[in-house]
């Protein structure tokens, strides 16, 4: 049995009860959102061996219990120390699986100096 004083709201049974007897609906939690697709955190940052372009590498997660099938585009900045853009990596796909993984590589040649 719920029971309540002076103004105290308590839950009892999914009811909001309050001192006067009035009963209400308890609120339905709202679920967290989830994204769709998401960048895991086995991702690597890497020159070549010439310092002539960058490759960002790791997995991008469908979380989504329905496979993509048209066009999906991921893309870094590549930032200098000082933080100027020096460009775009892009990698890009056609298919995800449902509940499945896409291993990224994306190549971002960096300019001349």
């Amino acid at each position: 049995m719920a029971s309540a004083s002076s103004g105290r709201r308590i839950r009892d049974h999914g009811l909001n009860a309050d001192p006067r007897g009035h009963t209400e609906p308890a609120p339905e939690a709202t679920p967290k959102p989830t994204e769709c697709l998401t960048l895991d955190d086995d991702w690597t940052i890497a020159p070549d061996e010439f310092g002539i372009s960058t490759t960002i590498s790791g997995h991008v997660s469908n979380n989504s219990d329905k496979a993509i099938t048209n066009y999906v585009q991921i893309t870094f900045n590549a930032l200098e120390a000082a933080g100027a853009n020096l460009g775009t990596c892009l990698a890009n796909t056609n298919t995800t699986d449902t509940n499945g993984k896409w291993r990224v590589g994306a190549l971002q040649a960096l300019p001349s100096t």
